[in-house]
């Protein structure tokens, strides 16, 4: 188990195959639409700071997470 890992599987999204022109402006305001966003993480590279083109979106409770899977939001 990585202890570095937090957050709930239960109300987190993964979004992957994300445009380079993605930010995490652009997701916390796409996915807020659906409940409020305990955290969200646009995953970069540590080197050169460019997004890797997936993020997280963790909800503050399961049912917005759900309702935003239910969605199939497109980016």
């Amino acid at each position: 188990v990585d202890t570095h890992i937090r957050g709930d599987c239960y109300r987190t999204l993964f979004i992957g195959r994300l445009s380079d022109c993605t930010t995490e402006d652009t997701l916390a305001n796409l996915f807020s639409a659906y409940g409020t966003i305990e955290r969200l993480r646009l995953v970069r590279c540590t080197v050169t700071g460019e997004s890797k083109r997936y993020a997280f979106v963790e909800y503050k409770h399961h049912s917005d997470c759900t309702r935003a899977l239910s969605v199939g939001i497109s980016l």
